[in-house]
This record gives structure tokens, sequence and C-alpha cells, in this order.
């Protein structure tokens, strides 16, 4: 306790004033943060460790107002520490379990012939399940990591630019875009469905402007290949139109059923997924954000897709993305159709 009360002043005499410290000053002020960092480390994890340790270096970057490098001084002994506690607390190896293709099916089975079609129930409740299930089926199918189409709490790069309504459209089997009508719902026979591409690791900001694109499997307005995601969102915003003046304003995904709800966040959409599991009999505890992804690469492998064109889809960040994808997007699309084939 009394090293504790004794940290809490320390940083702040790390060094009193803007001026080039001396040898014995420098060592000293690593010294107490080596001392700061040992003492983290008896109830915390390596990582937290060095995060609060880089927080009490910043906070007294921003209390003198200048840079400790303006200062010549550099902590050489404090990275040997770090490599010592990740060795000492080695971080957990994050499993990233594949969500199974069946398990839609087990999931559809669970709500009745109604979910074929869409509808998980009436109220905010059947909306909110219709919402994650869709969100799922367009992960699966494009390998989208959640957090590019839902909002997670640390900002990432499908934050700047998230997905609305208006990026989502339907085409013909000519090429011809179709319509809505005056309460938001798409008309006509749709052949294709395209959506912007959200930003993501490969393309933070989006500037290369491409585009999803999610056929229409032959039959599946008679029951065919229910786990296609073009399919899904035309059932899905054939439920749950949004008038067309508000598509631009309104998040593809959100969490209420009013056309001024926030985006759905990771929270709200996993109690949705587990509600969907717990109905379904699946067990959910190894599902992460991930899982649709994985799943997806999986169902790729089993269809004799090759390394990249699976590089392509997912949209790794690699030479086989920068040389295939762009020009070979179109050509994909069998392999996107058969994702969602039986079997």
């Amino acid at each position: 306790m009394i090293f504790a009360v004794m940290m809490m002043k320390w940083p702040l005499s790390l060094f009193p004033e803007v001026k080039v410290p001396t040898l014995q000053e420098t060592l000293g002020a690593e010294k107490k943060l080596l001392l700061f960092g040992r003492w983290l480390s008896k109830d915390y994890a390596s990582s937290t460790t060095v995060q609060y340790i880089g927080e009490v270096r910043k906070a007294h970057i921003s209390w003198l107002g200048v840079p400790l490098a303006s200062m010549s001084v550099t902590f050489h002994r404090l990275p040997m520490l770090f490599r010592m506690l990740k060795r000492e607390k080695p971080g957990n190896k994050r499993v990233k379990t594949p969500w199974e293709y069946e398990n839609f099916g087990k999931v559809r089975r669970a709500y009745g012939v109604a979910a074929d079609k869409g509808y998980y129930g009436a109220g905010e409740t059947g909306f909110r399940l219709a919402t994650v299930a869709t969100c799922m089926y367009l992960a699966y199918e494009h390998l989208l990591r959640l957090n590019e189409v839902v909002r997670t709490q640390t900002g990432t790069a499908a934050d700047k630019d998230p997905l609305q309504w208006d990026d989502v459209q339907f085409w013909d089997a000519s090429g011809e875009l179709l319509g809505w009508d005056t309460e938001g719902r798409p008309l006509g026979v749709p052949s294709l469905m395209t959506m912007r591409m959200p930003p993501s690791k490969t393309d933070q900001l989006g500037l290369r402007q491409e585009v999803l694109r999610s056929p229409f499997p032959k039959g599946w307005e008679n029951g065919a290949a229910l786990n296609a995601a073009g399919p899904a969102m035309w059932r899905y915003m054939r439920q749950y139109p949004v008038r067309r003046e508000r598509a631009g304003y309104t998040p593809l995904f959100r969490q209420e059923r009013t056309e001024c709800s926030a985006r759905l966040t990771k929270a709200v959409f996993m109690t949705a997924f587990h509600k969907l599991c717990r109905k379904a009999g699946i067990q959910y505890s190894a599902y992460g954000t991930h899982c649709f992804r994985v799943g997806g690469v999986n169902r790729l492998m089993d269809l004799g897709a090759t390394a990249p064109q699976i590089c392509a889809l997912g949209r790794w960040q690699s030479d086989c993305w920068q040389l295939y994808a762009r020009r070979e997007r179109v050509r994909l699309e069998g392999l996107t159709a058969a994702m969602s084939a039986t079997p």
C-alpha cells in the first residue's frame, strides 16, 4: 500500500521541468517505471502492465508539454522488462472457432418456416433477431469481420464510413438497376445484389471504391439456397423497409426498427446471436466476432477455392489481393453462389 501511494506521486516527479536531464536522473526515472511495472505484473496480465506504463509516460508528456525524446530521454531497460513480462505471462491465444454451415439451417428450423422468409417474430425482438440473422449471412458469405458491419467500442476502419441502407442495390438479369416502392421496399426480379465494400484493414479509407457482389442462386424464390446473402437481404429489406429519403441516413444494420435508430453494436449483436443459438440448441460459447469470417473460409476450402481466391474474397493484405481481386471479383461470383448451395 505504501508503494502504491508513492507511485501516485512519482510519475509527476520523473522530470519536474523541461530540460535535458542528467544520466542519473534518466536512470532514476526509468527505475521508478521498472518498479511500477514489476508491482503491476503481480496482479495484471503483461499486456495490461505495458499499457499502464505507457499511460504514465503519455501523461507525463502532456504535463511537460513536449515529447520525452525532445529532452534526449530514452529508456533502454523498459523494453527488456516488457519482454520478460511477456515470457512470464504470455497473452492468451484467441481460438477463432469457425461458424458451421449447417448451423444456419438449425437456426431456421428452430424458428419455423417463417424464418425461411426472414421473419423471426413480432415486435422489436423479432426485428432484432432478423437483423442479426441477415448480418450473419452477409458476414459469412463475404468473409467479413464483424466490426466491419456493426459498431465496436474500439474504433475500427469501418467506423470511419459505416454502411448505410442506400449502400445496397439490386439488379435484374439484364443488368438493369431495380427500383423501390413508396415505402422503400425493393421492386422487380433480382439477379444480383451489390453493396459498397466497407473500409477494412486493406483499404482503411475505402478509396478503392470496391463493391461486394451477391448473386441470387437459381430457385432462390422457391426456397433454394436459403443461406445466400443476396436473397436474405432482399427478404429483410422487403420485411422492414426504409423510405428512400432516409436511406442515406439509416444504418444498414440498426438496433431498433425506427429509421432514426442507432447502428447495431457488438454487444447488442452478441446478445441476439446467443439467443438464436440457444433456441437452435447450438453451443455458442466458443464463437467470437470472427466466427463467420473463419467459417466462410472453411466453406470455400471445401468448395475447392484456391488460396489466391480466398485471399481475394477475404481482402487479406497481401500480393494476392493487390494482383488478383480487383480484376477477378466478377469471376468469383460462382464461388459466392456455391457457398449457399446445399452440400
